[in-house]
């Protein structure tokens, strides 16, 4: 703890700024885990009343988020327009934003990421931000999301408990908050599938369900216990849903129907407000 002081104590004195990963190469052996480093580090923000993850002592980690859009971010060091071309999304923490988008769709992988794009998205929903966490989403990535609060937030993941879990994540921050990161939450966040109810009408082949493991069958009993604690009822019954199913199934099984399946058949319903409507 005292070595961790007089870190942050240097760092304020040289008025620079690491990041945390660096900070524990610097002292690999005594930390033993980078864990160890960060709960040293929210326990001094907790004193101090300041958030980690504000930017003042620390410079957050490049985050692997990335973002294509109706949208433009102004730095110091210059501006990004991620409509031209998908941008990583970085520490935009003391960004200036500008966007004429109406919402944001957050989908999980790359893979659907770069599929939407390949499929149009981006022509049929022309004021929606299109945003993936490539897999759980780093604070960066959320504290992008959270200055554009003020655009309506969906989330499209993959039909399992690891879709369940991120969508959780989102919207309610990890299950052992740190100090700082409860407010990086996403109350506005509202998860659009891939839901069990909406699977039978597409025609899906039988060999896209896979087996539910047994590490995540316990993991859909955990995610059963918070939902209920939260009180988030859609995801409590796409849970028990899927327990009593015991499989999932991935979104590329949606996609792989036909081309453009994705846009065409699944999103244009759910995002119908914010499609380009077809001249007759």
């Amino acid at each position: 703890m005292l070595r961790t002081i007089s870190m942050i104590h240097q760092l304020r004195i040289l008025k620079t700024h690491k990041t945390k990963r660096d900070l524990f190469y610097e002292q690999k052996n005594l930390f033993g885990e980078q864990r160890n480093l960060d709960s040293c580090i929210n326990q001094i923000c907790c004193w101090l009343g300041m958030d980690p993850t504000s930017g003042y002592l620390f410079q957050l980690s490049s985050g692997h988020g990335l973002v294509i859009g109706q949208l433009k971010i102004y730095r110091s060091t210059g501006m990004v327009d991620c409509s031209l071309k998908a941008a990583l999304i970085d520490d935009f923490s003391d960004a200036n934003l500008f966007t004429t988008s109406q919402c944001i769709l957050v989908v999980e992988k790359d893979a659907t990421f770069q599929k939407l794009i390949g499929e149009g998205f981006l022509k049929l929903f022309p004021s929606t931000l299109l945003v993936t966490g490539r897999g759980y989403p780093d604070i960066a990535t959320r504290i992008l999301l959270n200055k554009l609060s003020n655009l309506q937030l969906f989330g499209l993941l993959d039909c399992d408990p690891h879709g369940i879990e991120i969508a959780m994540t989102y919207k309610y921050g990890n299950c052992s908050k740190t100090f700082g990161v409860e407010n990086q939450t996403l109350s506005h966040f509202e998860w659009i599938g891939l839901s069990r109810c909406e699977l039978p009408k597409f025609v899906i082949s039988a060999v896209q369900f896979l087996p539910l493991q047994k590490s995540e069958l316990a993991k859909v009993e955990k995610l059963c216990q918070r939902t209920a604690i939260l009180g988030n009822t859609a995801l409590l019954e796409e849970l028990i849903r899927m327990r009593q199913c015991g499989n999932k199934l991935e979104l590329e099984a949606v996609s792989g129907i036909a081309p453009g399946s994705m846009c065409q058949y699944l999103l244009r319903t759910k995002l119908s407000k914010y499609a380009v409507v077809k001249k007759k």
